[in-house]
C-alpha cells in the first residue's frame, strides 16, 4: 500500500510537469530523488515511532514496524518498485498519446498533491441516499473540447478483468460527474479506464445508462449493508454497535496475517474486563 501511495504521487508529479511543459531529464531525476528521500524519512520515522502513543504530527507507520519486524532490507526494494512504476509509465506509448491531449482547448484534471475533501464530495439524488455524502476523485481526467469526459484511474495488483469491462469504482466516478453537472448520461459521452502499472494494460470503455443505474443500486445496497453496523441503523447519528456484537473469526490463519491482530487482542482484554466489572 505504501509503495502504491508513493507511485500515485510520482505519477501525478510527472504529469503536472508535462502539463506545464516543464519536463526535463533533470526534473525527471529530481522526482526520483525526492521520492527516495521522502520514503527514507517516512521509513525512519516509522521505525522509531512509539505506536502505543498517538502523535497527530506523525500518524504514518508501517504495520511491520508496529509488530517489531526487521524490514530494513525491504526499503531499497520498495523504492525500486516505485522507480519501476514511474519508468514504465513514462516510457509507454499510452503516456505519449495522453500527452497529446494537453492542449488549451481541453480541460485537464490531475490528482492534487493534497486531497481536497470538499471537492471530493457528492450526493446522489435518490431517496435512499439523501442523507449520505459520498467522496470520490479519479487520478486523471479530461474534458475534451468536444465535451467528452475521459477518466483514468491508475491501478496495481492482480489483473483479472475483461478489457472492455468498466469497474464499479469508475461507474461511481461517472455518477459523480452526472451529480455535479446535473445532466443525464444520455446527454454526455463518458469513457473510463483503469490503467495498471507497470504492465500499462488498460481496461474499460464507454459508460452506458444501465451501468450508471447499476452503480447507484450497488451504492444503495452497500449503504444498507453498512447500516447493520450502526446503532438503530441510523446513518445520521453514525454510532457503531458494541464490538461484542461482531463474531470473531475462528480461522487462526487469518489472524496470523491480519494487521489488526494486536488491536483485536487488546479489545478482547478490554471486553473481558468490562464483563467482570458488570
Amino acid at each position: 500500500m505504501w509503495v502504491w501511495e508513493k507511485t500515485h504521487k510520482v505519477l501525478s508529479e510527472y504529469l503536472r510537469l508535462i502539463y506545464r511543459d516543464k519536463l526535463t531529464d533533470e526534473l525527471f531525476d529530481e522526482i526520483k530523488d525526492n521520492i527516495r528521500e521522502e520514503m527514507e524519512r517516512d521509513f525512519k520515522k516509522s521505525k522509531i515511532k512509539d505506536f502505543d502513543k498517538y502523535d497527530k504530527y506523525n500518524r504514518f507507520g508501517l504495520s511491520e514496524h508496529y509488530y517489531g519486524q526487521d524490514i530494513d532490507d525491504k526499503l531499497g526494494e520498495a523504492i525500486e518498485k516505485v522507480y519501476k512504476n514511474l519508468d514504465a509509465f513514462a516510457n509507454h506509448e499510452f503516456t505519449a498519446k495522453l500527452r497529446e491531449t494537453f492542449i488549451p482547448e481541453n480541460k485537464i484534471y490531475i490528482e492534487p498533491k493534497n486531497p481536497d475533501f470538499e471537492k471530493m464530495k457528492f450526493v446522489i439524488d435518490v431517496p435512499e441516499l439523501l442523507d449520505v455524502v459520498l467522496w470520490g476523485a479519479p487520478d486523471f481526467g479530461i474534458i475534451t473540447k468536444e465535451g467528452k469526459y475521459i477518466i483514468y484511474d491508475w491501478k496495481s495488483g492482480k489483473e483479472d478483468r475483461k478489457e472492455w469491462e468498466v469497474s464499479e469504482q469508475l461507474k461511481v466516478y461517472t455518477q459523480k460527474i452526472l451529480s455535479n453537472t446535473g445532466v443525464s448520461i444520455n446527454d454526455i459521452d463518458v469513457e473510463t479506464y483503469e490503467v495498471y502499472v507497470p504492465s500499462m494494460n488498460m481496461y474499460g470503455g464507454k459508460v452506458w445508462e444501465t451501468e450508471v443505474e447499476e452503480a447507484v443500486q450497488k451504492i444503495i445496497k452497500d449503504v444498507d449493508a453498512q447500516k447493520k453496523f450502526l446503532k438503530d441503523e441510523d446513518i445520521t447519528q453514525n454510532q457503531p454497535l458494541e464490538s461484542v456484537m461482531f463474531k470473531r473469526t475462528e480461522d487462526v490463519k487469518k489472524c496470523d496475517s491480519c494487521t489488526f491482530r494486536k488491536v483485536c487482542t487488546k479489545l478482547k482484554e478490554f471486553e473481558w474486563m468490562d464483563m467482570m466489572i458488570d
